[in-house]
């Protein structure tokens, strides 16, 4: 099989071509010979017939049998031991070798035969027997044969030619059909020769669909160029996936920049303080005391009151440690949501179990209500239970996240409602209060990370609603937010089941590149 194959064109083109030429020299050798065949047995039969006819009709002599058989022929008589040859054509010879076949077949069985005589060519012998004597009539097949030669060259020479059309015919038409396959090869070439920092220009092109007539021609045609689709939006998701992350960089530095510079300079601050004292103490120790001898009491007390005079007071230190401390946590909750929220965006594993969500807005509005009992709350639920299938751990950290920003970001005094209703197949949870709202910045993009900043506070990391957005597309749910002076009403709609992560990639990416045109 190799060895064949390593005789075969390497183009598809050339092969097609090659296999049609060798049909068509198939088929012109096959027709000649099914031809000349069937010429052949019509002219013996045609040749059989008129023997059979010359026999059958009442003759007077054997001349005038002869007289009835083409150029060539034979007729012999046998009536009794009385035996009469006549030959018909130029040469009328009849040599002693004929004689002898010709007595031979006489004897023989009646019938066709057909017979090579020793001076003659193959003839075709038909043998009668009458009740007044046995008759025998032979025509030779020479002129049939050489009819035939000359047939069998006219027929194979037009099949020859109508087999070369036939190529030429299907060559063109080949070179027609794998035109868009070459077009095909000669795009994909040149996006593998492209540069690696031009990849994303070349995968934009596109091979042309529907020029062909081949249906399978124009399915590859759209799988190339579905397969380009695809290689450009994996391109498209890395670039938006390395910006998101560069800002993302760039939002982390920023946070913790202040409250480390905050650290930095308090601690240098209370290290200040303590190298002045320690510098004011080595002026007022005794340089006269040796090693192993006691002050007197009265130098003890004049000791004593010197230090204590110099030791800084309580209230220098206690506030930049209380700063330090401070600032610290604030890190610490802001790694901690830095943590939740790549956990969220890594897709983990989430579980599929039944959440009764009124039970959870019960629990967070319980919980808002002792951190917070300025507050005047109020808690109403539908008639329909509110129960979803999904990850129960999301949907708490949702419903809470909500209630606690309300609880965080208005004063003291505000209304603050928390609403849980049955719609759309799935649970709805919604938070409003009479609060101040959303400053103009945040409620351009709510879910934006880092992007109420001006609400930042040493108790929020300001990525709490940038979580709860991740977490709602996680779920496949709704989050939604109508912001005004008057106050802020949030809904989170929960769907009953948990959608494939297939699914929630295109809303993320679409919420990404939302993110990176606000940044913008």
């Amino acid at each position: 099989m190799r060895a064949l194959r390593s005789f075969l064109p390497r183009t598809l083109e050339r092969r097609i071509v090659t296999l049609i030429v060798l049909l068509a020299l198939f088929v012109t050798a096959v027709g000649t010979s099914v031809s000349v065949l069937v010429t052949r047995t019509v002219m013996h039969d045609s040749m059989d017939r008129q023997l059979r006819t010359a026999v059958s009709h009442p003759q007077a002599s054997v001349q005038e049998l002869a007289s009835e058989l083409p150029g060539g022929s034979l007729a012999l008589w046998q009536t009794g031991d009385d035996v009469d040859i006549a030959a018909v054509g130029e040469d009328r010879t009849v040599t002693a070798a004929d004689r002898d076949e010709l007595g031979r077949l006489v004897q023989g069985p009646p019938g066709l035969h057909s017979v090579t005589f020793p001076d003659r060519d193959e003839m075709r012998v038909l043998v009668a027997v009458t009740p007044e004597r046995r008759v025998l009539v032979a025509t030779s097949d020479e002129t049939t044969e050489r009819d035939l030669a000359k047939l069998g060259l006219f027929e194979g020479v037009v099949w020859l030619l109508a087999g070369l059309l036939a190529a030429g015919v299907g060559a063109l038409g080949t070179r027609r059909l794998t035109q868009p396959l070459r077009e095909i090869a000669a795009t994909t070439s040149d996006m593998a020769a492209t540069p690696v920092g031009s990849v994303t220009d070349a995968v934009r092109r596109r091979v042309p669909e529907g020029e062909s007539s081949v249906e399978e021609v124009d399915a590859v045609a759209r799988s190339v160029n579905n397969l380009l689709e695809q290689v450009e939006e994996a391109l498209r998701r890395r670039d938006e996936g390395e910006a998101t992350r560069r800002a993302f960089l760039a939002d982390v530095s920023h946070e913790l920049r202040t409250p480390i510079a905050v650290v930095r300079s308090h601690a240098e601050l209370s290290g200040s303080i303590v190298d002045d004292y320690y510098a004011s103490m080595s002026h007022v120790w005794p340089a006269r005391l040796e090693p192993g001898e006691k002050l007197t009491p009265a130098e003890a007390d004049e000791l004593f009151a010197a230090i204590t005079a110099l030791a800084p007071e309580g209230n220098q230190l206690r506030p930049s440690l209380e700063r330090i401390e401070r600032e610290g946590r604030r890190m610490g909750r802001l790694v901690d949501d830095l943590l939740v929220l790549a956990r969220v965006e890594d897709e983990r594993q989430l579980d599929d179990a039944e959440v009764d969500v009124t039970f959870i807005a019960l629990e967070a509005l319980s919980d808002a209500t002792l951190l917070a009992p300025e507050h005047r709350w109020a808690f109403h639920a539908g008639d329909e239970p509110a129960v979803v299938v999904g990850d129960e751990a999301s949907v708490r950290r949702v419903v809470t996240n909500l209630v606690a920003n309300a609880r965080r970001h208005t004063p003291a005094g505000t209304d603050v409602g928390v609403t849980v209703d049955v719609r759309d197949g799935g649970a709805v949870v919604r938070v409003e209060d009479n609060g101040p709202g959303l400053p103009e910045a945040v409620a351009a993009s709510p879910g934006k990370r880092f992007g109420n900043r001006d609400r930042t506070s040493a108790t929020s990391s300001g990525l709490g609603l940038a979580i709860t957005t991740a977490l709602m597309e996680s779920v496949g749910g709704r989050l939604t937010f109508d912001s005004s002076p008057d106050g802020l009403t949030v809904e989170a709609w929960f769907p009953n089941e948990r959608p494939r992560s297939d699914q929630r990639a295109p809303e993320r990416h679409a919420d990404e590149n939302r993110r990176d045109a606000d940044e913008h």
